[in-house]
């Protein structure tokens, strides 16, 4: 992120070349709204550290509430990172969050059982898979 310009070729090509580009942990570090201006990312993914406290601190979801919305404006898809309860889980739907990932979902898996799990193959299969993301450019490669 330090070379802006090398980072925006590089995203550029990832695009054209079929790749979705997502901003991971936005809100800490190098993800900031100067991102969001610069570089053609199409996804947004919260902080795990925002969503933390979201059940028990109206700043948490104030925060959580305004990045949803900034995202949306921007016409990015906006992610979720660390969910670990229900009510994390109902808050975030309830702002529009177009996808959720943690703990309450699945624990960490191996990429086989990603796979599996992907293409219902997995012996808990609680995740629900995008189709954009995976199953078009991984199961079709397959089939």
């Amino acid at each position: 992120m330090e070379d802006t310009q090398a980072t925006l070729l590089t995203f550029e090509k990832m695009r054209h070349a079929g790749f979705h580009v997502s901003i991971d942990d936005f809100g800490t570090g190098y993800s900031s709204l100067a991102t969001l201006q610069r570089l053609p990312a199409a996804e947004l993914k919260i902080d795990q550290a925002f969503v933390k406290d979201l059940e028990h601190s109206e700043m948490s979801r104030s925060i959580v509430r305004s990045i949803v919305q900034l995202a949306k404006a921007c016409n990015l898809r906006v992610v979720a990172e660390g969910v670990e309860t229900t009510g994390q889980s109902d808050l975030l739907v309830e702002m529009g969050c177009d996808d959720l990932q943690g703990y309450l979902f699945s624990m960490p898996v191996s990429g086989d059982d990603l796979q599996k799990m992907a293409l219902n193959r997995f012996p808990s299969n609680t995740a629900e898979f995008r189709d954009s993301l995976y199953a078009t450019s991984f199961i079709n490669d397959i089939t």
